[in-house]
């Protein structure tokens, strides 16, 4: 129901109108109105078929990230286990090695031979000469020295294990 007022030479009239809504859409329904219904319709769709992309992709991911941490719970425990054997493995053999072997095959037993370290080394060495010359060229805007990257070489030569290594296996194979 609509009503409408107006003032005509100072006496108020007012007049209503009844209508259904039927009435109402079709009275109002212009192009233009009708684009925006359809749009507005539209973009609700949209709206819909979005937040419910968004609770599938939520629940997704919340199943992945359970899978992910099961899956790493299940691999920590392998690798503890993993980690048990290996250890009781190696107790047992050095429990071994310290009651029969010889001492040089006990402190054979003790050292990594596998050259890992010498490699290290010989990187660390590398490094520490580089820091040296970037330290130099910051300090003094000459070139650097000979002398001045050489400074930091002898300190880590001494990590230098290869003799040691030589001497350690040649006397791990006398049996004295």
């Amino acid at each position: 129901m609509a009503a409408t007022s107006f003032q005509y030479e100072e006496t108020v009239v007012e007049t209503t109108v009844e209508t259904t809504e039927e009435e109402l859409t079709t009275i109002e329904e212009s192009p233009l109105s009708k684009w925006e219904r359809e749009h507005t319709e539209m973009l609700l769709g949209r709206a819909e078929k979005s937040e419910q992309l968004h609770r599938e992709m939520l629940s997704k991911a919340k199943e992945d990230v359970a899978e992910f941490y099961a899956e790493r719970e299940k691999a920590i425990k392998a690798k503890q286990a993993q980690n048990e054997e290996s250890e009781t493995q190696f107790r047992a053999s050095q429990e071994t090695l310290f009651t029969h072997g010889t001492v040089w095959e006990q402190v054979a037993s003790m050292v990594d031979f596998s050259g890992t370290a010498q490699m290290l080394s010989r990187k660390k060495l590398a490094a520490a000469a580089a820091a040296a010359a970037a330290s130099a060229d910051k300090s003094n805007t000459t070139t650097p020295t000979s002398s001045s990257t050489a400074a930091a070489v002898p300190e880590l030569e001494k990590e230098d294990t290869t003799r040691m290594r030589s001497v350690l296996i040649s006397l791990k194979a006398t049996k004295d």
